[in-house]
């Protein structure tokens, strides 16, 4: 499975409605797959935003989510971001 995040007002992800085919380049690799946007479930798509958010502190910038001293995202701005994400999940083949 790979996730993706984005803004939810690009409109790529929309071509994706109805779970649809897709390759995905990885490691230089073309890999088919089926895309599933998932987009107004921030309990879907919170824990997942989080981790990516945890591993790439750096986009926490990118997303208006700052980190506090205990190395933890603020919680209100990531409740915030989150509204304005769509959540691409791309099950591979």
């Amino acid at each position: 499975m790979v996730t993706a995040f984005c803004e939810r007002d690009v409109i790529w992800w929309k071509n994706l409605r109805g779970d649809a085919p897709v390759t995905v380049r990885l490691r230089g690799r073309d890999v088919a797959g089926i895309a599933t946007p998932v987009t107004n479930d921030p309990e879907a798509m919170t824990p997942t935003f989080l981790a990516f958010l945890q591993k790439n502190r750096q986009a926490g910038g990118f997303n208006a989510v700052p980190f506090d001293t205990d190395g933890q995202p603020n919680k209100e701005a990531l409740d915030r971001s989150i509204q304005t994400k769509v959540m691409v999940r791309i099950q591979l083949a």
